[in-house]
């Protein structure tokens, strides 16, 4: 059987529903992806110029096979076919593609092996990136595996002890395996699954913690709703990890999404054992040898048919805002209550509350202020212009009149919408919540704002936050400014961006504190202040 493969553009620029990244449920056409080629195997060492010139013949069939396949060649879906079939059947007479390298001496490629229909899939996953994986066996099946290698970073297998109820820092993991993240979807858990409730119920999501002589099974049942991830200590030795999901029911079609934490996971691989099956409409596998005189050197590639990394299935639904799902866990590995928040590595979720814009020239001047923010404004006063932003009449006193309406204004206000924030909240401060105030109105002039700024911000922050047992505070700096750079003309002598995020927990953690550089108010001065409370 032949298939007719096409290359598929990368889709970039929407933001996904975590849930709804699964839900494309039939693929028309295989399409082949722009992602970069995954080695399944690593190249050998090549010592000699003999070797070297195999190791490129070997590398140069890969390139012509993939470029023929993006031109639309016809492929076997298996690769019993005879190894020069592609060459002399479809490389040379349809692309025009040589195979020899250099005549004298010969260097060529003499063997293609292509098969659509690999025993497993193999892929790279990128730390905290996601890698959406379609799993479409060829035949029902009631197990999947995954395993992965140990990552670069080094470490003592001994460290790998259980399941933890917590993300360490980074500094602090000595595992040398990540630990993997898998939302897994499976579109026929229930007969009706166009549903968002349908969606969540089809979807079961795990932690695969790396764990020396691990558990390594799991039986997994969907359609039910679980809100929170299973924790499970995944079986490794000295090389490898696995863990097995053993389905309570046949998994005939669906998605994986991938995530990898505390490192990238390289060769990740998912198999069945039961029954034993093949993959389609995910990953083509090429095989090529290279010759150079008596030098044969061989390589095998996995290319992706879609482009997955950090994108959506083709037909997946999107919106125009992000949804924050977040993660508990029990300190047994059960699925439960807390985080401890300065150990956590996920981002959180949160809105940018009433950062105020002051604008203090040295003279009356007319001034013109514009601000992006990647989720867009909730709340602007006065109205935000999207082509022209703010044009205002400044005084020296920090007095605006806007030219848009007439009316005077103290300070520029906006809000931003719901945005997940990536905050370094292993960095900070840890406040009672009755001793905020007090907190605040010792900080805030270290860090640079006057009586009134300060003022100001004490009326709006304190009533949010001070009935909480206890506060993380942490003041951000260029993680914020990045995510919401301004624009002022004419550009400032200084300028000051104060941002505070807070998030409430339950009991002391231990953190970095935090110290300032002084700020000095020279010439035309430019002084925000604002904050966010992190939720789940």
């Amino acid at each position: 059987m032949k298939t007719m493969f096409r290359l598929a553009q990368k889709q970039t620029g929407q933001t996904s529903l975590i849930i709804s990244m699964f839900l494309a449920l039939i693929m028309g056409s295989i399409v082949l992806g722009l992602g970069t080629v995954t080695s399944a195997g690593s190249q050998q060492n090549v010592s000699s110029q003999e070797s070297i010139q195999a190791n490129y013949a070997a590398q140069s069939g890969i390139n012509d096979a993939i470029q023929a396949i993006k031109a639309g060649a016809p492929i076997p879906l298996t690769s019993t076919q005879n190894c020069s079939t592609f060459i002399n059947e479809i490389a040379q007479p349809q692309y025009g593609f040589n195979n020899i390298l250099n005549n004298s001496p010969k260097v060529y490629y003499n063997c293609i092996y292509i098969t659509a229909t690999p025993a497993n899939l193999q892929f790279n996953v990128n730390e905290n990136q996601s890698t959406v994986v379609q799993i479409n066996p060829s035949s029902k099946i009631n197990d999947l595996t995954i395993s992965w290698p140990a990552g670069s970073a080094g470490g003592n297998l001994s460290s790998c002890t259980q399941a933890a109820s917590e993300f360490v820092p980074d500094e602090v993991w000595n595992c040398p395996f990540p630990v993997i993240r898998m939302d897994l979807y499976n579109p026929n858990a229930s007969a009706n699954n166009s549903s968002a409730t349908a969606l969540a119920e089809n979807t079961d999501s795990f932690l695969l913690f790396p764990v020396d002589g691990g558990k390594g099974t799991q039986n997994v049942t969907f359609d039910q709703l679980i809100n929170q991830p299973m924790v499970l200590p995944a079986d490794c030795t000295g090389s490898t990890c696995t863990e097995t999901l053993n389905f309570t029911s046949p998994f005939s079609n669906g998605y994986a999404r991938l995530t990898s934490i505390y490192g990238e996971a390289n060769n990740v691989t998912l198999s069945s054992s039961n029954p034993a099956a093949t993959f389609t409409d995910s990953q083509i596998e090429i095989d090529s040898t290279g010759v150079d005189q008596d030098v044969i050197q061989r390589l095998q590639v996995r290319v992706p048919l879609t482009a997955s990394v950090g994108t959506a299935p083709n037909d997946a639904v999107s919106g125009g805002a992000n949804l924050c799902k977040y993660y508990y866990l029990f300190p047994d590995g059960q699925p439960s209550v807390g985080i401890t928040p300065a150990y956590h590595t996920l981002p959180l979720c949160g809105r940018v509350l009433k950062p105020a814009i002051y604008l203090y020239p040295l003279r009356p001047e007319l001034i013109n202020v514009k601000l992006s923010y990647p989720t867009g404004f909730a709340q602007t006063i006065p109205t935000y212009n999207p082509i022209n932003g703010w044009s205002v009449f400044a005084q020296p006193s920090g007095s605006l009149m806007n030219l848009a309406d007439g009316k005077t204004y103290p300070y520029l206000y906006w809000e931003g919408n719901l945005d997940v924030l990536n905050f370094n909240m292993s960095q900070g401060f840890v406040v009672k919540g009755s001793d905020t105030a007090k907190f605040l109105s010792h900080e805030l002039p270290i860090i640079g704002l006057n009586k009134t700024e300060t003022a100001a911000f004490l009326q709006y922050w304190v009533p949010k936050i001070d009935n909480n047992k206890y506060d993380l505070i942490h003041f951000a700096g260029s993680e914020y400014t990045n995510m919401a750079p301004l624009d002022i003309t004419p550009k400032p002598d200084s300028m000051l961006r104060v941002m505070m995020a807070v998030e409430p927990i339950s009991q002391p953690v231990p953190v970095t504190p935090q110290t300032f550089t002084p700020f000095h108010r020279n010439g035309f001065t430019v002084v925000e202040w604002g904050g966010t409370v992190l939720t789940p």
